[in-house]
């Protein structure tokens, strides 16, 4: 209701039920409550201000019935989700998926699994927003380490969302000629001109051989995160500010000087008492 008063973009209406806890343990019946819950907070938005766009949330989350947990990495939640991406387009509406994210508390096999299945299902499917990022377990922290590899796939499954170019060029059926049968593609100046921008290039992500892998230190996905996050603290934070040191110590005037006076006003004198 607030960000609507003030004219604020809604990102997305969504109750994000919880299977077995505040909605029915069926996935159907969890996504018809979801449903209605969704579309009553979109016409409560609209009534507010018809101007203001909003979109479906097509996150259904399951109470895990042995730790009484909610899960963020159950196949159930991207059943739901997947179902309700159907129920938004349906309406017209876009959608968003609380996926992409896992109950692992490290980045492990687990994490990833979660994550990767999650993520490629909804996002094939038509949604056009998934879960934050850089969370520990369900909700249970946050973790620079992790935002690290978030952004890494993030990328790659960017690249996967762009697609590739068909053109003259791109066929490149002069080229397959000139090298002919047995020849390689590795010296051609078309691989040089085209390599960067067709082939996605992991900052993070392991690409080494056993050997070369082996001679950096056996240093898995967690040790590369936090080298990347101790090189990136050490190069730009704290960071400059925008605007210049003058400015700067003006404004930082200006906030001291109110907050005494508001500290030494007395209370019943104060606006708004």
């Amino acid at each position: 209701m607030e960000m609507a008063k003030y004219g604020l973009p809604i990102s997305a209406v969504g109750s994000m039920t919880l299977l077995g806890g505040t909605g029915p343990v069926t996935l159907a019946g969890s996504l018809s409550l979801q449903t209605a819950e969704v579309l009553a907070g979109i016409t409560l938005v609209h009534l507010l201000d018809p101007s203001a766009p909003v979109s479906f949330c097509a996150s259904i989350q399951v109470l895990d019935q042995r730790t009484v947990l909610c899960t963020f990495g159950a196949p159930e939640n991207t059943l739901g989700s997947l179902a309700g991406i159907q129920v938004a387009k349906s309406l017209g509406l876009p959608c968003l998926a609380n996926v992409a994210l896992c109950d692992a508390n490290t980045p492990d096999f687990q994490a990833g699994f979660e994550k990767a299945m999650s993520v490629a299902l909804v996002l094939s499917a038509g949604a056009e927003g998934i879960g934050h990022q850089g969370i520990v377990g369900a909700d249970q922290g946050s973790s620079l380490e992790q935002l690290i590899i978030d952004d890494e796939w993030l990328n790659c499954i960017n690249r996967l969302l762009t697609g590739f170019e068909v053109s003259q060029d791109a066929l490149a059926m002069e080229i397959i000629k000139k090298v002919g049968i047995g020849g390689s593609f590795l010296a051609e100046p078309h691989t040089l001109k085209n390599m960067r921008k067709e082939i996605w290039y992991p900052r993070l992500f392991n690409r080494y051989d056993w050997g070369t892998w082996a001679s950096k230190g056996h240093r898995d996905i967690l040790k590369r995160s936090q080298e990347n996050l101790d090189k990136l603290l050490k190069e730009y934070y704290p960071q400059p500010p925008v605007i210049d040191k003058g400015l700067e110590n003006q404004l930082s005037k200006i906030e001291k000087e109110a907050i005494h006076a508001l500290v030494e006003q007395p209370r019943h004198n104060r606006p708004g008492d």
